[in-house]
């Protein structure tokens, strides 16, 4: 089943709906949820419950996937939020006009998420966003340019991105800017984002993360879902989940 981003707010929306849907149409309560659910894009009522759970791991794990999931759910919605990661040095706009991107604190690197009302290819992963384009601030504007020259524009707060940008970029170390074109960073997202490199996480791995400061049950849950071990970065890295589905 494929995962929408859930909070409890919506699950309580969908009760609301599925007591109308009851009273009119004369059916039980358990049809009724599963008719509200069915109308907001879930396959039924234990579909909403499971992806309220999973999106409440998620942001409790801090996961930049479930931020650019949540973010492109809003921004298809209409709604207008400059949201800022616990996790890394990024900042996520929906600017209310049905676009959405995600900014580098740290650089001028960016990713479209949305335009326009569609949502855009772009890869994420639990710990960071594979970058695709580059961003400038103007005022009130903000343009993204990717490697082919195209620009996109869009009319942002300025106080409310500086704020953001300010609390994401806040004693975070910088970060090194990856060229998409180069040798170094196909190399870099090969490993990444493509699996080469990448080794189970034995008991040495899970030896060498203790030590670099990753606690036991990060590592455990990790395993869980699949995860694997970066030797270079002495780092775990999780299955792609933008568009991934849940299990039952």
């Amino acid at each position: 089943m494929k995962f929408i981003p859930t909070t409890v707010a919506d699950l309580e929306k969908l009760k609301v709906r599925a007591k109308v849907h009851k009273r009119k149409l004369s059916i039980k309560h358990r049809q009724a949820l599963d008719k509200a659910a069915q109308e907001a894009k879930y396959l039924h009522w234990h579909h909403a419950m499971l992806c309220q759970k999973q999106s409440q791991n998620e942001a409790l794990n801090g996961s930049v996937s479930f931020l650019c999931e949540s973010i492109v759910k809003d921004a298809l919605k209409g709604e207008t939020h400059y949201i800022h990661s616990g996790m890394a040095p990024i900042v996520l706009v929906a600017d209310g006009n049905k676009n959405a991107f995600v900014l580098d604190a740290t650089s001028d690197q960016a990713t479209l998420l949305v335009l326009d009302g569609e949502e855009q290819a772009y890869i994420s992963t639990t710990e960071a966003v594979q970058w695709d384009a580059r961003y400038s601030v103007d005022g009130e504007q903000i343009v993204l340019t990717n490697p082919a020259g195209r620009r996109v524009e869009f009319v942002i707060d300025p106080d409310r991105l500086d704020d953001a940008m300010e609390v994401a970029g806040d004693g975070r170390p910088s970060v090194q800017v990856h060229d998409p074109a180069s040798p170094e960073s196909q190399d870099l997202f090969a490993h990444i984002f493509g699996g080469q490199g990448l080794e189970p996480i034995t008991p040495e791995a899970v030896s060498l993360l203790l030590a670099k400061g990753f606690d036991q049950a990060s590592i455990d849950e990790a395993i869980a879902v699949g995860a694997s071990f970066s030797r270079p970065r002495v780092s775990m890295v999780y299955p792609i989940v933008s568009s991934d589905d849940i299990d039952e």
